[in-house]
C-alpha cells in the first residue's frame, strides 16, 4: 500500500504542474492580442461656450468619425482646431448636457500634429 502512495503522489504534482502552464501561456497570448489591436487615431479639438466645453472629432482609421469628449486632455492641446494623434479608452462618466460627443474616454500617448 505504501509503494501505491509514492507514485500517485508524484504523477499527481506533476498533473497539476502542467496545468498551470497552461494556463500561464494562454493569458500571455491573451495580452498580446490586445496589445496588437489598439491603434491611434487622429482627431481635431473642438471648443465651445455650451454644452461641453471641449469635444473631439475623432477619425477612426477607416474613415469614419466620432466626436468624443476627453476626460484628462492636458491643457496644452485644449485649443480650437489642434489636430492629435492618440489612444483612447472608453469610460462610463456622464457627458454634460447638450454636448455633443458620443463618449467619453481618457486619452493616453497624445501628440500634436500639423496639417
Amino acid at each position: 500500500m505504501k509503494l501505491l502512495i509514492l507514485p500517485l503522489s508524484i504523477c499527481f504534482m506533476m498533473l497539476s504542474c502542467g496545468n498551470s502552464k497552461n494556463t500561464t501561456s494562454e493569458n500571455a497570448s491573451d495580452l498580446t492580442t490586445e496589445s496588437i489591436e489598439k491603434i491611434r487615431i487622429v482627431g481635431t479639438v473642438r471648443v465651445s461656450d455650451t454644452g461641453c466645453k471641449l469635444h473631439i472629432e475623432a477619425r477612426e482609421n477607416d474613415g469614419s468619425t466620432f466626436n468624443l469628449y476627453p476626460e484628462n486632455l492636458d491643457e496644452r492641446f485644449q485649443v480650437e482646431g489642434m489636430y492629435l494623434k492618440f489612444y483612447y479608452t472608453k469610460t462610463n462618466t456622464e457627458l454634460p448636457e447638450k454636448c455633443k460627443a458620443k463618449m467619453s474616454a481618457t486619452l493616453s500617448d497624445v501628440t500634436p500634429l500639423r496639417k
